[in-house]
């Protein structure tokens, strides 16, 4: 593990980092923010594994040294290295220094939990649009009718796995959903300038 090997100055530039870092940071968007703070060859596993090990705050109530003294001893169990060797006391020293300046961190977990609480999270969505042609009873008549069908594709994660979900649509079910759509976002600018001095707003970034 990277924070096995990290010396203490740099833990240190890491916590000040995650300690200033806005709130809704994560995934690669953390790593690049992590990259702009510390030039270290292996900061991308460094900022998974603090992603991977932070998630454990949003579970756990106790001390954060305690928590770091827990998840070292969990890890020098799993490698079969000694509790008292260079690396386990390192992991631990490190540890402890993140937790303790991971309120942001904590947060922006606590609001990704708020926003992928349901079954179903979207993913990615497409729309595909295609005409279906109506054929005659005889069907060399050159003469035909067609529909034009939309196919909405969502790609979903349900219990950590994809999953695609396709709907047919008209015209008709377009607009509607485009005037459903149009409405939800004024209904989002209107909350937030609304409470924008009472309430910061997270925004996710993957």
């Amino acid at each position: 593990m990277a924070l096995s090997k990290l010396d203490e100055e740099r833990a240190n530039i890491l916590g000040r980092a995650i300690e200033e870092m806005p709130i809704g940071i994560g995934g690669q968007t953390f790593i690049d923010y992590l990259s702009s703070k510390l030039d270290h060859p292996q900061i991308t596993l460094i900022g998974r594994t603090i992603l991977s090990v932070g998630r454990v705050l949003l579970v756990n109530e106790k001390n954060t040294d305690i928590l770091a003294k827990e998840f070292s001893e969990s890890y020098a169990q799993k490698t079969e290295a000694a509790l008292d060797s260079e690396p386990i006391k390192t992991l631990e020293r490190n540890l402890s220094i993140l937790f303790r300046v991971s309120n942001s961190l904590r947060l922006t977990f606590k609001a990704l939990t708020l926003l992928t609480e349901n079954a179903q999270i979207m993913r990615g969505a497409h729309i595909i649009t295609d005409v279906r042609i109506i054929f005659n009873d005889d069907i060399k008549q050159p003469e035909r009718n067609a529909v034009i069908v939309h196919q909405l594709k969502f790609d979903c994660m349900r219990d950590q796995t994809e999953k695609e979900i396709f709907i047919s649509l008209d015209s008709s079910d377009l607009k509607t959903l485009q005037n459903q759509i149009s409405r939800a976002i004024e209904k989002e600018q209107i909350i937030r300038d609304n409470y924008n001095d009472k309430i910061s707003f997270v925004t996710i970034q993957n």
